[in-house]
C-alpha cells in the first residue's frame, strides 16, 4: 500500500476537489493508495475492493478533534456486524484478504493511514474498549476505538 505522500499531483488535486464528505474522501484515498476501486454501493460491510477484486477493505476515518460545541478527541467507530462479515468472508472459501483502513485527518500535512487485518482489529477492540450497544436500530453493537489504539501500536 502506498502512503498519502506517494500520491501524484493529479491524484491529490482530484481528492481535494471531491467530495465534501470526509468519510467518502477517506474511502477514495484508500482506493487510490491500494490501486483499487471505491465500491460503496456494492455492500455495506466494505468500501474498497482491490484491483483484482479479491481484497476487501472497510475504511474508518476520524479527525484528531471532533465536535465544535463540545470538543473531544476523535475515535474510530466500528460496527461489530461489519467486522464479523469481513472476517467471515475470509474463511468462507473466498480468496484474498480483508482489512480495515484507518484514516486520521487533522495532523499537519497529509492524512495518516494505517491498515490492519480485520481479525487484528477485532482483537484490539476486545482487548481495549470492548463492544457496546450502538443506539441505532439498524446496527448491532459498536466500539469507539481511540486513535492511540490504532496509531500507537
Amino acid at each position: 500500500m502506498r502512503s498519502p505522500e506517494d500520491l501524484t499531483g493529479s491524484e491529490r488535486r482530484r481528492l481535494q476537489r471531491e467530495p465534501d464528505d470526509d468519510a467518502e474522501k477517506a474511502e477514495m484515498l484508500v482506493a487510490e493508495l491500494v490501486d483499487g476501486r471505491h465500491t460503496p454501493e456494492e455492500t455495506n460491510w466494505f468500501d474498497v475492493r482491490s484491483a483484482g477484486g479479491d481484497t476487501k477493505i472497510e475504511v474508518k476515518s476520524t479527525h484528531r478533534e471532533i465536535g465544535k460545541e463540545y470538543p473531544a478527541e476523535g475515535r474510530f467507530r466500528l460496527w461489530r456486524s461489519q467486522l464479523r462479515s469481513l472476517i467471515a468472508s475470509r474463511y468462507a472459501g473466498e480468496t484474498g484478504s480483508t482489512w480495515v483502513a484507518f484514516v486520521l485527518f487533522g495532523d499537519s500535512g497529509a492524512p495518516r493511514v494505517r491498515r490492519m487485518h480485520a481479525q487484528t482489529v477485532r482483537d484490539v477492540v476486545e482487548e481495549t474498549v470492548g463492544w457496546g450497544p450502538s443506539g441505532h436500530e439498524e446496527f448491532d453493537e459498536q466500539a469507539k476505538l481511540p486513535i492511540e489504539s490504532v496509531f500507537n501500536q
